[in-house]
């Protein structure tokens, strides 16, 4: 009986793990250099966190949840999103101490049990960053930046930014009443699941994808018009900031979000060059500050975002893409002519790899040819061995981009730094 994948669910092997690596990489790297260090969750979570921290009404919550319950009838899920997870992790081990700002940045599988489409899957990977214990306003800003600086890394270009207030506890309330009053009395073009959302939480009838919805919620009150003052300051704030670093956004008053943790300023990355479909946001988060009393932790003041790594590599133009997905995956490759060469090329191999070079040798055969194939299409550099090189003690060393060829010392010391300098060029 032969298996197949799981509806919803992709393997990475070949061309594709390599692109996945490579943009993971270049993720962290970015995210790093704001200074955001590395965090992960289980994916196994309580139930009952997602219900508190997202919202009973939400999609994430109704429909879209792989549940788990255990022998002992205890309620699990396969995490569907990583911001309360993170914060829950946070608050058990008591990990923001006093007034310090914490960082954090992750990559991670996440599953929802909705309907596969085009940058959209029931496992999928996602990387965010959350600013925890911070209510100045510049890291909304600092966030919008380094999401900008991550579609630049590459050279994704089609995009638009942007952003929101959805208020806080304050001024929300009435808003909130305002929005109830106008959707019951246009409950009749509603779809079923918002007239429900009506008594609940109608806030997320304006975040309902369903085009009846969307034209009802057109004509809605706008949360911008009912800010409080602090609210209202706090948002004038983060658009000078923007304007100050020339960041074009546009304000658009129907962003809420998906999540109900959401507070202040909001904000979505929309790719505007319909390589994503109808699944068109790239980047979306914003501010949360009652997350953690939420979930039985002390005030922390918190923003982030998350994007789709699905997403982001669909978006990536097609010849940076095929870039990345060539991208050398070792330094150098041995390549022998059989017996005395191929020792002395084993042993080679392994003294790189000490010296922590990415080496590759292929044992099976002895043809040239076949090995240079082959290296061609996974190493920077060859390496070859002859008779004549062992009886020089010299190795020939060929740079498989331009076909340059030099002669350097048999030296695993000197033959790992010559590597190392091509690497750095």
């Amino acid at each position: 009986m032969q298996f197949e994948r799981v509806k919803g669910t992709y393997d990475m092997l070949g061309k594709h793990a390599v692109l996945f690596k490579n943009v993971t990489d270049k993720l962290k790297i970015t995210m790093e250099g704001y200074g955001f260090s590395y965090a992960q969750t289980a994916v196994l979570q309580p139930m009952e966190m997602f219900k508190r921290a997202v919202g009973n009404e939400t999609d994430i919550v109704n429909k879209e949840m792989f549940e788990i319950k255990s022998k002992s009838g205890k309620e699990y899920v396969l995490k569907p999103e990583e911001t309360a997870p993170l914060m829950r992790s946070v608050i058990e081990s008591n990990f923001v101490q006093g007034l310090e700002v914490k960082k954090l940045y992750y990559i991670t599988p996440l599953f929802r049990h909705e309907r596969p489409q085009k940058g959209r899957f029931r496992e999928f990977y996602q990387y965010g960053v959350e600013t925890l214990n911070s209510s100045d306003f510049r890291r909304d800003c600092e966030l919008i930046m380094l999401g900008e600086g991550i579609l630049k890394a590459f050279e994704i270009k089609k995009y638009k930014i942007e952003i929101n207030s959805i208020g806080c506890r304050t001024c929300r309330p009435e808003y909130t009443a305002k929005l109830k009053k106008y959707f019951s009395e246009k409950s009749s073009g509603l779809c079923k699941q918002c007239r429900v959302r009506l008594d609940s939480n109608p806030l997320r009838v304006l975040d309902c994808k369903e085009s009846a919805c969307k034209i009802v919620a057109s004509g809605a009150p706008k949360m911008i018009d009912s800010l409080c003052e602090e609210c209202k300051t706090d948002f004038e704030r983060v658009k000078g900031c923007l304007d100050e670093f020339k960041i074009d956004y546009t304000l658009n008053p129907m962003i809420v979000r998906g999540l109900d943790y959401y507070t202040k300023t909001v904000f979505e990355f929309i790719e505007t060059g319909d390589a994503l479909g109808s699944q068109s946001t790239l980047i979306g988060g914003g501010r949360y500050d009652m997350l953690s009393k939420e979930l039985g932790g002390q005030d922390m003041p918190s923003c982030g975002f998350a994007g789709g790594i699905e997403r982001l590599i669909l978006s990536i133009p097609e010849n940076i893409r095929k870039t990345i997905e060539s991208e050398n995956v070792i330094d150098a490759f041995i390549v022998h002519f059989g017996k005395e060469t191929a020792k002395a090329a084993f042993s080679l191999t392994e003294s790189l790899r000490q010296r922590s070079i990415r080496a590759e040798i292929l044992f099976e055969t002895d043809k040239i040819k076949k090995q240079l194939s082959l290296a061609s299409g996974k190493a920077r550099l060859a390496v070859i061995i002859g008779e004549e090189e062992i009886k020089d003690k010299t190795v020939l060393i060929k740079n498989l981009a331009d076909q340059k060829q030099e002669k350097i010392e048999f030296n695993a010391d000197k033959i790992a730094e010559y590597i190392k300098g091509v690497k750095d060029v």
